[in-house]
């Protein structure tokens, strides 16, 4: 996500191959309407999301905007699938 031509977010995602394969999962880019919502019309719904929220000062490689002088937030969502018989 950028703001003013500027990087503000970067994301990492991983998901099972047998379930991103040829979907918008496997790409490089933003997923309309999140990748929850996303997960659900493909038939894996969360049951519940758990995120985890850290900060930490920017690694060398983000360091590259006047905004790094700031903490990095770190959000990690933890979505947690049905359980399947």
């Amino acid at each position: 996500m950028l703001f003013n031509e500027q990087p503000v977010e970067l994301t990492d995602s991983y998901y099972p191959v047998a379930i991103a394969r040829g979907t918008w999962l496997a790409e490089s880019r933003k997923i309309p309407g999140g990748a929850v919502a996303y997960l659900t019309d493909l038939g894996h719904p969360a049951r519940r999301v758990r995120e985890d929220i850290s900060a930490r000062l920017a690694t060398p490689q983000e360091r590259t905007t006047p905004a790094a002088e700031r903490p990095v937030l770190r959000s990690r969502p933890l979505p947690r699938a049905p359980y399947r018989k």
